[in-house]
């Protein structure tokens, strides 16, 4: 028995060779895969039979012969036949060219859906790599939804385009799945200007185990969307290039919405949008990430939403350009070794407990609020430290602190500027400020303060360096 070698090759045939090629004196790249018996080449029967017979099934199977792919011939219900007649596991070949999808390719479990590279937009004569024209609405790639999820699903190497109907829809996608486990890598997605580029959503059941890697996703309103309240779990999301370019409204790279919980942000290329990162979920890690080229006065890096938990965004993710850099509340979010915009990209390492919210002025100072001058019942709200404020008033007493909420920790950092101020224990009286005795403030002396049942609980002091 003859040994049998398998490679991958680039081949070159003439056009009239191959019973499903353009007939003209041309040559014609196709990039395709094929066997090779020590050393001889598969007869043109034996080739043509291995596209239905070989160990993935090739979409030309399920076309017509001659049926073109320079994006005029619609696609739709030959790709989907080729997908509809392998089983789990096996892989659907869709050879470089262009191809015309006008409805929802679907995929069910275990379907690797694989082009031959992705061709970035631009001058390309001839074609190189697959493309997907896609001209529907809703989505042009999906797997799983209404309750169901699908599983070891596989999508790369593939371009997907917008165009026609699908640029301004809003519910136009590149890819969507509901789905465990599985990949979409090594993909670029483009010109979904009001809908998604990705999304992964947890429709009526939950979601897992997926890698969102690789990709190339541009004039996106969302890059990557991550949502359904049942909840979007324990995935990774790397070295990804997500840029809003032209898209319209609220340009986000990534949208990770309650329920996205338990996910990995990684070394993940965020530009040109409104909002680099919203943030709603609990208990993700955001690392090294940069966000930069954002709408600048206006945009927000990441936005920490009401439903956010016990997040760390962690290892120098660099934020850079804007005045808004990581805004709105949340609940024990960490923020810890970052690199802030303004003042010379000071490096931070605060832990914020109990809320956070950080913008660019004083990222770039010390993390330190200032209380509103001369006030006795000062606002601690979006922050955990502040510097007391007296520019004019002697024998200041402060009586209360609004915005308490959980299990807020505050310190507070003395500065008199030559004026007495005071933070009085005041529960015998029936106040809200439980104190190990007054508090006098003294240059950078301080005073930590827990809050329960709407009191605050003095946990600690030091006395002026």
């Amino acid at each position: 028995m003859k040994k049998i070698t398998a490679y991958f090759l680039t081949l070159v045939f003439y056009a009239s060779i191959l019973p499903w090629s353009v007939q003209s004196a041309t040559f014609y790249n196709y990039n395709v895969h094929k066997l090779i018996f020590d050393n001889t080449y598969l007869t043109d029967g034996q080739f043509n039979d291995l596209i239905t017979k070989g160990p993935w099934v090739d979409v030309r199977a399920y076309a017509p012969v001659g049926t073109l792919r320079d994006g005029t011939v619609d696609w739709t219900a030959y790709i989907q036949a080729a997908i509809n007649s392998v089983t789990t596991g096996a892989h659907v070949l869709i050879p470089d060219g262009k191809y015309l999808v006008t409805s929802t390719i679907t995929l069910s479990n275990g379907t690797k859906l694989r082009g031959q590279g992705r061709n970035f937009p631009g001058p390309a004569s001839p074609h190189k790599g697959t493309q997907l024209i896609f001209t529907g609405t809703g989505p042009c790639i999906k797997g799983g939804g209404g309750g169901t999820a699908v599983y070891n699903v596989e999508i790369s190497d593939i371009e997907i385009v917008a165009s026609g109907a699908a640029i301004t829809d809003n519910t136009a996608v590149g890819i969507l799945l509901t789905a465990h486990d599985s990949f979409v890598t090594k993909n670029a997605i483009w010109n979904f200007k009001a809908g998604s580029g990705i999304e992964i959503y947890a429709d009526g059941t939950f979601t897992s185990g997926n890698n969102i890697s690789s990709n190339w996703v541009h004039s996106c309103n969302r890059s990557l969307y991550l949502h359904g309240t049942t909840g979007n779990t324990t995935s990774v999301v790397q070295y990804n290039f997500f840029n809003g370019g032209s898209a319209t409204g609220t340009r986000t790279c990534i949208d990770a919405q309650q329920g996205a919980n338990y996910n990995y942000y990684l070394f993940n290329d965020l530009e040109t949008a409104d909002r680099g990162m919203i943030l709603n979920g609990a208990w993700n890690q955001v690392i090294g990430n940069t966000t930069e080229f954002l709408t600048a006065g206006t945009s927000i890096h990441i936005t920490l939403g009401v439903n956010s938990l016990e997040n760390k965004i962690l290892s120098h993710n660099f934020i850079s350009e804007v005045t808004t850099n990581i805004s709105d509340l949340g609940t024990r979010n960490e923020y810890l070794g970052g690199r802030a915009a303004g003042g010379a990209g000071t490096y931070v390492g605060n832990k914020l407990i109990g809320g956070l919210k950080i913008d660019g002025s004083f990222l770039s100072q010390r993390g330190i609020d200032s209380f509103a001058a001369n006030d006795n019942t000062p606002s601690i709200v979006g922050n955990n430290y502040f510097l007391t404020s007296n520019s004019s008033t002697d024998n200041l007493v402060i009586t209360d602190f609004l915005g308490g909420e959980g299990s807020k920790v505050i310190t507070i950092v003395g500065w008199t500027s030559s004026h007495t101020t005071t933070v009085k224990d005041n529960h015998g009286t029936g106040g809200n400020l439980y104190l190990n005795g007054d508090w006098v403030v003294a240059d950078w002396n301080t005073l930590t303060l827990l809050y329960i049942n709407t009191r605050w609980i003095e946990i600690g002091r030091t006395p002026a360096p």
